[in-house]
């Protein structure tokens, strides 16, 4: 399955957010990520935001209104992709004289950056959909009270 090409533009800019570029994985030489699965990571988002508290939405990648909580989310979903296959992956040698050699040992890195950003993420989102709900109350006219929480 190959990426909309109206969606494009995101991977890319996804892509930039998180370093996956050749030039900078210098160990790799390559980019880590397919863009099939960068935007796997944004749908993915958008699939849990809009089903996540009331009001449930049914946004897409393309019309979703806030570029940082789409961001935050998809680099969540980025990170159990990622840590998964490098917990699947990961390979330990040891000699026996004491030299050891880990190879794909970016797992723990993935677990602690996911710890880090979940609870920041999980407020975002609150935020976000709290903001929501208070402008529907008000029948989509802006409210100095939805403004508490952006």
């Amino acid at each position: 399955m190959a990426v909309p090409v109206a969606s494009e533009p995101l991977v890319r800019k996804f892509r930039r957010f998180i370093k996956d570029d050749a030039d900078l994985n210098t160990l790799l030489e390559a980019e880590e990520n397919t863009d099939q699965f960068l935007y796997d990571c944004l749908v993915d988002a958008v699939d849990e935001i809009n089903y996540y508290n009331e009001p449930l939405t049914e946004y897409n990648i393309n019309n979703f209104p806030s570029w940082f909580v789409l961001r935050q989310t998809a680099t969540l979903h980025y990170l159990i992709g990622n840590g998964i296959h490098s917990a699947r992956n990961q390979f330990s040698y040891s000699d026996g004289s004491g030299i050891q050699v880990m190879d794909a040992d970016t797992y723990g890195r993935y677990i602690n950056l996911y710890n880090v950003l979940i609870n920041k993420q999980r407020e975002t989102l609150t935020n976000f959909k709290r903001k929501l709900n208070i402008d529907d109350c008000y029948g989509g006219v802006e409210s100095e009270y939805g403004d508490l929480w952006s």
